[in-house]
């Protein structure tokens, strides 16, 4: 559920129509710098109708490769022609940006078909999502009562056959002692899953219903950002009248 570290991204681009065409995969970055033409060649009412689409990748997992995101930029190739290229630097829908050029070359070869050569100059892409197969090493704080304490920190691996998912597995005990009364007011457990001085998600328990002496309870809870945090809260009531 954890996503840390550096990508290995590559651009997939589908111009006209026609079938897409891959840059090159750059190694251990969230910021890559292609500086690599694609080129196209086809009718140019293809280019005009069918979007330029771009869609980037993490290399690095096995079999189907991660998305980082993707674009669908319309071509308005009259624009393009007049200036000698276009510029864009779009913001993807995920995380980051991505900049890139295009320009074309119209052959007119009889009155009906116009044959153009749309080349794609990709320049570089700026903060984007990270893998998600760096291992990273988590931690829980757990806060109850206006106090907080904290588990060992864990190295995060991937989930066999589930390239895409990582697990923590902590198997450890953290206790939170405190009176009864301090528990009562601050009746809400916090679990944060944090990796260093980073926060990487959040669940809330209401712990109102603890009303006996001893109680224990297992919670499956999706978190604040993204994935799931099984844990089991075990009350004791040690004060004696």
């Amino acid at each position: 559920f954890l996503q840390s570290g550096k990508s290995d991204p590559y651009v997939r681009v589908t111009a006209g129509g026609h079938e897409g065409k891959e840059s090159r995969v750059i190694k251990k970055t969230v910021n890559p710098e292609w500086d690599e033409w694609i080129d196209f060649e086809g009718d140019i009412n293809d280019f005009i109708s069918h979007p330029l689409h771009l869609k980037l990748f993490d290399a690095d997992l096995l079999g189907e490769h991660q998305s980082l995101g993707e674009l669908h930029v319309p071509l308005q190739l009259d624009e393009i022609k007049a200036n000698g290229g276009k510029d864009f630097n779009e913001v993807l829908p995920t995380r980051g940006s991505i900049e890139f050029g295009v320009t074309w070359i119209h052959k007119k070869m009889h009155a009906v078909l116009h044959v153009a050569r749309l080349r794609v100059h990709l320049h570089k892409a700026i903060g984007l999502r990270p893998s998600a197969l760096d291992d990273p090493e988590v931690q829980v704080l757990v806060s109850a009562g206006g106090r907080t304490a904290h588990s060992k920190i864990v190295p995060c691996t991937p989930i066999p056959h589930a390239r895409s998912e990582l697990v923590a597995d902590f198997r450890n005990d953290v206790f939170i002692e405190g009176e009864l009364v301090t528990f009562t007011k601050h009746p809400e457990l916090k679990l944060s899953v944090c990796e260093g001085p980073t926060e990487l998600g959040t669940v809330h328990v209401d712990l109102s219903f603890f009303r006996k002496e001893h109680y224990y309870k297992k919670f499956s809870e999706r978190l604040s950002s993204i994935g799931t945090i099984d844990f089991a809260v075990h009350f004791e009531n040690e004060e004696t009248e």
